[in-house]
């Protein structure tokens, strides 16, 4: 990562691999057919980002077509 954004001043990525879900879901068990374990799983794009610890904020960056809303996380090396 470091290395990344010693190049790039920025990464862009999604908050989470999903879109949302109905609430009576407790989480999703599979994402493009790969089977999720436990509540974590499914944000491990979110949690990846975290470990790094990197500053990063998570924002709105629109919505699908069936009116979904959807995240941007924006990823910054830290300060020198």
């Amino acid at each position: 990562m470091r290395t990344f954004l010693e190049r790039y001043e920025f990464l862009l990525c999604p908050v989470s691999q999903v879109l949302p879900f109905p609430v009576e879901i407790e989480y999703p068990t599979e994402i493009a057919g790969t089977k999720m374990d436990n509540y974590i799983d499914w944000m491990k794009s979110c949690y990846w980002i975290t470990m790094t610890a990197h500053p990063a904020v998570s924002v709105p960056a629109g919505f699908t077509p069936e009116a979904l809303p959807v995240g941007l996380q924006i990823v910054r090396p830290p300060s020198r």
